[in-house]
């Protein structure tokens, strides 16, 4: 299983998060998994702002101690810590990709399980998209049944080819 992975970070404020993977995936956009508290105070369910939808099936918690308890939705939208929320979010769950990445047989099993996910984030997220871009495999006519990354494909490729 994908592992859970807390961390705390601190900008302006403060906030902890602590995310972790489900095992299911499916082609039609699920409701956002991470729930929102302030300051131990539930706050939200399924609150969209914070993950983008190639990410629905990260499933979590922030806990923020920036954001006003008496929040409304139009704030939430427009709220600058939230941006910065959802932006440290990707970027931890794009580490955490490369963890899972770094061992090949747990790999095999996320990528099968959320290729999907990660070819949507490529065409809906244009800030990561080199990034996700190394989550790729394909298969080739050396690798068999395995899938490589195009990096591992370019550096077995012929000189001139």
């Amino acid at each position: 299983p994908i592992p859970c992975v807390p961390w705390q970070s601190q900008t302006s404020g403060q906030y902890q998060r602590r995310v972790h993977g489900r095992w299911r995936c499916s082609i039609i956009k699920e409701k956002n998994n991470i729930k929102l508290y302030v300051r131990r105070v539930f706050i939200m369910d399924n609150c969209e702002e914070l993950c983008p939808g190639w990410l629905s099936f990260i499933k979590g918690v922030v806990d923020s101690e920036d954001l006003p308890l008496n929040i409304s939705r139009e704030n939430l939208q427009q709220s600058k810590i939230l941006k910065l929320i959802q932006k440290n979010l990707v970027k931890k769950c794009v580490e955490l990709f490369k963890e899972i990445a770094e061992n090949d047989e747990d790999y095999k099993t996320f990528y099968a399980a959320f290729s999907k996910m990660i070819k949507l984030g490529i065409h809906e997220d244009s800030k990561n998209r080199k990034k996700l871009a190394e989550f790729l495999r394909y298969h080739s006519t050396k690798s068999g049944d395995d899938q490589v990354s195009l990096k591992t494909y370019v550096e077995r490729m012929k000189e001139n080819q």
